[in-house]
């Protein structure tokens, strides 16, 4: 396995019944976790946060203090930032508490990808 692919994981790998993850598979969500206590820019690109992998992506959330713009650059982008608003307490939070803090930018075009500015 490469050292790129080694990052892939998917959230039944938790499950200690599954045998089949590289040596390195548990140090991944700390490294996650420690990435996302910094993230103030979330790009998602087609990616659609399914319930099998609900209780991860809610750890990871949880961990985004900072976050203060979401890019979503699928097709069907408005029902993933509805997914999101919907399923995570930290959207759910800025929605209700009515801040407005955080920033969803959907694109939904397919010709290319966007960079968003803040890359720069």
């Amino acid at each position: 396995m490469t050292r790129t692919a080694s990052y892939f994981n998917f959230a039944w790998e938790r499950d200690e019944n599954f045998s089949d993850k590289h040596a390195g598979h548990a140090n991944n969500l700390r490294q996650a976790i420690h990435i996302a206590q910094n993230t103030q820019v979330l790009v998602v690109i087609g990616y659609s946060f399914p319930v099998f992998n609900r209780a991860v992506d809610r750890q990871l959330f949880a961990e985004m203090p900072h976050l203060s713009k979401v890019y979503i650059m699928d097709l069907n982008a408005e029902r993933i930032r509805s997914t999101m608003v919907n399923a995570f307490e930290l959207f759910q939070q800025s929605t209700e508490a009515g801040r407005g803090d955080i920033v969803f930018q959907l694109e939904t075009g397919k010709d290319q990808f966007i960079i968003p500015y803040e890359i720069d």
